[in-house]
């Protein structure tokens, strides 16, 4: 039988497979999803890690440690010239684990 660790990162590892996080904007139709993680995605500092099957991870373990994950292009709301505010959603997957 796989060990606690062994079936909390499976489950990690699923989870994440199934993130969707995903912004969408009329009229130009900009969007990013993410399905797992990569060094060359996001500006980390902190604790953060990506791991090398695509896992964020903020924290590492140690007290009052922890860390931020950024996209690094800003996504634009309101459009030139006439500057309407457009619609976005997102969604996302996340584990909390006690180690």
């Amino acid at each position: 039988m796989p060990s606690k660790i062994k079936l909390v990162s499976m489950l990690l590892q699923l989870l994440f497979l199934s993130l969707n996080l995903a912004a969408f904007t009329t009229g130009d139709d900009h969007q990013f999803l993410y399905s797992g993680f990569s060094n060359n995605d996001l500006v980390v500092d902190g604790a953060t890690t990506i791991t090398s099957n695509g896992l964020l991870e903020l924290t590492n373990g140690t007290d009052q440690q922890k860390g931020h994950a950024f996209y690094p292009t800003p996504l634009r709301f309101a459009r030139s010239p006439n500057g309407t505010v457009q619609s976005f959603s997102t969604s996302f997957v996340f584990a909390i684990l006690y180690v």
